[in-house]
C-alpha cells in the first residue's frame, strides 16, 4: 500500500523539482522511483528515466543523460517528448565538443606562440623600479 503511494509521489516530486530548477533533487526522486517495483513499471520507469535524463542533460552530465534517455526510448519508443530530449541532448553534446575543440586550439596556439609575448615578459622582469638589469650591472 505504501509503495503504491510513494512511487507516484516521487515521480511528481521529480517533476516539481525539475520545473523549479532543482535538477539534483529531480535526479534523486527519479532514482527513488527506479529503485522500487510498481504495477505499471514500464510507463512509470519511462517517465522516471526521461526526467532523470533531462536533468542530467541540463547539468551537463551527458553520459548519464544519454544512458537514461536511451532506456526511456526503449521503454516508450513512441513518446515524442523523449525523442525531442534525445535530439536536444545530441545537439548539446555537439556544441560542447565544438567548444572544447576551440578551447584546445586556442591553448595550443598560445603554447606555441611566436615568442613576442615571452620577450615582453622577459623585458618586464628585467626592469626594477624603472632601472633595467643592464643598468644595474654597470
Amino acid at each position: 500500500m505504501v509503495h503504491a503511494v510513494k512511487v507516484p509521489s516521487h515521480l511528481n516530486l521529480a517533476l516539481c523539482s525539475w520545473r523549479l530548477g532543482n535538477y539534483e533533487h529531480a535526479i534523486h526522486h527519479c532514482t527513488q522511483v527506479l529503485g522500487r517495483k510498481s504495477a505499471n513499471a514500464a510507463a512509470i520507469n519511462a517517465k522516471a528515466y526521461y526526467r532523470r535524463g533531462a536533468s542530467h542533460s541540463i547539468l551537463g552530465n551527458f553520459d548519464e543523460a544519454r544512458a537514461d534517455l536511451a532506456e526511456a526510448v526503449a521503454l516508450a519508443p513512441t513518446d515524442s517528448e523523449i525523442r525531442k530530449e534525445m535530439s536536444a541532448l545530441k545537439a548539446k553534446e555537439t556544441e560542447y565538443k565544438a567548444e572544447q575543440r576551440q578551447m584546445t586550439q586556442r591553448m595550443m596556439a598560445g603554447a606555441g606562440g611566436d615568442g613576442e609575448e615571452e620577450e615582453e615578459v622577459k623585458e618586464e622582469a628585467g626592469t626594477v623600479v624603472g632601472v633595467s638589469t643592464r643598468e644595474m650591472e654597470v
